[in-house]
């Protein structure tokens, strides 16, 4: 895709623009009952979807999502919403549903989303994440079907397996978008490629086995956990937390959310927490700490490298900035996770391809790209 193809849209005439997505919501909305009643768009996030909150004059609340297609795709999320709620479990109800026009009327968790109670210091770090460990738990143990129903006349939808090359198509966007940044010098970038690929292969194809995988919701973290402290959902037992964000669901190895968890770049989750949550998780599932440890650790540095990379690609060619200021914190995590045993050949690796001079993009420092050389 082009840069040209993710400059904004703001003049665009073909019903995609954001005035033409919102006005079509907006018949969406009425056509569904909730004409009399304020609009309150949401912060967007990292997609292309775009979240409304409508508030009628009586308090009562639903949320607007806005994916437009084909780019993006509500049929997931529907599929997987429907089957958590049906496990129990703490998603958002789907009132109505328009999958051609990619518009669904959906509801409201609220505003007060786990970085944010605990910002504003509303909440207890410990108690907050011990509920969701248990909640990822109880995700854990409701092991999805083959195929899950979506309704409307549409196909059943199949969770996807993490396989070994969407592993390696997602740390490759560090190959991709962030290296460049920091590194002009291409050969020894493929160089950087190559030995990186045998690395990952070594340590990932022991976490691709389909048969051993649970749900895994991939974006298990701070701002996609909502706090409902005060909710009572009759047939949730987890009722203080609310799942968003599920859409990029798939199969994989259990230690992947609660490594999201943990590694969480938006909010530094304290050593005696994310020392809580290893045990909790550990306990609760019957394996051992060094065990969840060892998957925090190997499935941490390639998300690292992932998240690097797209937050650099949100800068370059989605023109969000915001990202970037993620980026020294990711580092940090990036040489704590390369600490474990299993990762020392990862680490010379990164030593040598790495070092800490040549990490941090030139947007951080005011320089253009052309200025960063490597020697």
């Amino acid at each position: 895709m082009t840069l040209s193809q993710n400059l904004p849209t703001k003049n665009r005439s073909d019903g995609t623009s954001p005035a033409a997505r919102e006005a079509a919501a907006r018949e969406f909305a009425t056509a569904h009952g909730w004409a009399d009643c304020q609009w309150q768009p949401l912060a967007q996030d990292a997609s292309r979807r775009r979240y409304f909150r409508l508030i009628k004059p009586g308090g009562n609340t639903r949320l607007i999502m806005d994916a437009p297609p084909p780019g993006e795709r509500v049929i997931p999320f529907i599929a997987i919403a429907n089957w958590l709620r049906g496990e129990g479990l703490p998603a958002p109800q789907i009132y109505v549903a328009d999958h051609a026009s990619g518009l669904l009327l959906l509801e409201d968790f609220g505003s007060y989303d786990v970085a944010r109670v605990l910002a504003e210091q509303n909440g207890d770090e410990s108690t907050i994440y011990r509920s969701l460990v248990h909640t990822l738990v109880m995700l854990q143990r409701a092991l999805p079907p083959a195929a899950l129903p979506v309704g409307g006349g549409n196909k059943p939808y199949a969770l996807p397996d993490y396989t070994l090359s969407e592993f390696t198509r997602e740390y490759r966007l560090f190959i991709e978008w962030y290296l460049p940044e920091v590194s002009l010098d291409t050969q020894r970038n493929a160089a950087a490629l190559d030995e990186l690929e045998g690395l990952m292969a070594r340590l990932l194809t022991p976490f691709t086995d389909a048969t051993a995988g649970v749900m895994v919701h991939r974006d298990y973290h701070s701002e996609n956990l909502m706090w409902r402290a005060e909710t009572k959902s009759p047939g949730n037992s987890v009722s203080s937390v609310g799942l968003i964000d599920f859409q990029d669901g798939l199969t994989g190895p259990c230690g992947y959310d609660l490594m999201s968890l943990v590694t969480d770049c938006r909010r530094r989750v304290s050593p005696p927490v994310w020392k809580m949550v290893i045990e909790t998780y550990a306990n609760e599932t019957e394996r051992t700490t060094s065990d969840v440890e060892r998957q925090v650790a190997i499935l941490g540095a390639q998300r690292t490298l992932k998240i690097l990379g797209i937050f650099v690609r949100l800068y370059r060619r989605d023109q969000k900035p915001g990202y970037l200021a993620y980026l020294p914190y990711l580092w940090e995590l990036w040489d704590q996770l390369l600490e474990h045993e299993a990762l020392h050949p990862l680490k010379t690796w990164s030593e040598k391809y790495l070092p800490n001079d040549l990490r941090l993009p030139p947007a951080l420092h005011g320089q253009p790209k052309s200025r960063r050389k490597t020697t």
